[in-house]
């Protein structure tokens, strides 16, 4: 599973990206870790480097320095092909804009994961997930005839397709409204438990991100405080 039943596990983390002559440090040597099936929230503001970690982990860029795992492996060790398998087969990733396919139904939209990975024995899954995210009477439905709280719904059960061990979502309610945002977060913790999913959600809203059983709070690719949510 990892280092010590940690799922992540960041020592060190640094990110550097060069933009012309400048130098812009994402993330100064963070150490982070997350244990299967917990629910955290990555909060701070715009530029703490919330985006930049969630991509690190989701194998879409490489660290510049210290050390990455996930699921046991060294992700900088990986070759391309290793951590596409990664991405295909383990991880699941839900964004703030959709990121639909207009041309396909609501359906087609959830089965693309599982074609992707050739396993189409399991095409059913998607249909399971689909009523699990309460669209039954929607799945033939194309994008553009869905609201922007069912678009987000048909992104999630996309996301959960490929039956992931971690969900990385970033702002996945930003383009929501309250009542559909709380609506998504809901899911997270029932689908969460339920399949035993560890989530990862970057926000930049408070009173959801606290509704998770963990809080890192990153400033200026720097972690503020890592603190643990006591729910009564």
């Amino acid at each position: 599973m990892g280092n010590n039943g940690y799922i992540i596990k960041a020592e060190a983390l640094k990110k550097v990206y060069h933009l012309y002559a400048e130098e812009i440090v994402a993330l100064k040597g963070i150490n982070a870790a997350v244990k299967k099936g917990e629910f955290v929230s990555v909060m701070g503001p715009s530029g703490a480097g919330k985006t930049t970690f969630l991509n690190l982990v989701g194998c879409l860029d490489k660290h510049t320095e210290g050390r990455l795992e996930v699921l046991g492996s060294d992700l900088n060790s990986l070759n391309e092909n290793q951590q596409r398998n990664m991405r295909l087969h383990h991880l699941g990733f839900v964004f703030q804009e959709f990121f639909l396919v207009k041309e396909l139904t609501a359906l087609e939209n959830v089965q693309l994961p599982i074609i992707f990975a050739d396993d189409y024995k399991n095409l059913g899954w998607a249909k399971h997930l689909l009523e699990r995210v309460g669209l039954t009477k929607r799945m033939n439905h194309f994008p553009k005839e869905l609201s922007g709280g069912e678009m987000q719904r048909v992104a999630v059960a996309r996301a959960l397709a490929n039956k992931p061990d971690i969900l990385l979502a970033d702002e996945p309610t930003g383009n929501l409204d309250t009542k559909n945002a709380q609506g998504i977060y809901d899911l997270f913790r029932q689908l969460g438990k339920e399949e035993s999913i560890t989530i990862v959600a970057a926000t930049h809203n408070v009173k959801l991100g606290y509704q998770a059983d963990r809080v890192i709070h990153l400033r200026e690719g720097s972690i503020e405080k890592d603190e643990v949510i006591v729910k009564f």
